[in-house]
């Protein structure tokens, strides 16, 4: 039986043709894709040994990148995208390969965020419902009634 999984962890960034290049068989939709910068192993990401690289892509990023690639065939903002610190992080991804031989990313993070939104809220319904049933009225009408 195989440990691999189908998600791994990873430092994702958007394709670039000016940066990463074409291949023999380029696709046009490759510049709407993220590609995988590194690929960070559990053993790493536990001890935490990717923080040097993440620091050197953040200052790779932020202070060479910014002046010499501004433009992107379809993101209009993609030097702002460059400019923020918060898009160069790890992220649950995905591998997807293309029919010329790119490997592309399907980040799976962001699940994880609207789970984590959902249950808070309904944590926060939970905590409110406990707090109405202590009031004396309900206590009173649990009392009488036997319900609720």
């Amino acid at each position: 039986m195989s440990n691999t999984s189908k998600f791994e962890l990873g430092i994702c960034e958007i394709f670039n043709p000016k940066i990463h290049g074409f291949t023999h068989i380029y696709d046009y939709y490759m510049n709407s894709h993220y590609i995988i910068h590194i690929t960070v192993s559990s053993y790493d990401f536990l001890n935490k040994s990717f923080n040097l690289i993440l620091l050197n892509l953040i200052q790779y990023y932020f202070y060479y990148r910014r002046e010499s690639v501004v433009i992107h065939p379809i993101i209009r903002n993609y030097h702002h995208i460059l400019q923020n610190i918060n898009n160069v992080k790890i992220d649950i991804i995905q591998k997807i390969y293309m029919p010329g031989g790119e490997e592309t990313v399907c980040i799976k993070t962001f699940w994880i965020k609207l789970l984590q939104r959902k249950w808070k809220r309904i944590y926060k319904e939970r905590i409110i419902k406990i707090q109405n049933l202590k009031k004396p009225y309900a206590l009173f009408t649990r009392e009488i009634t036997g319900k609720s």
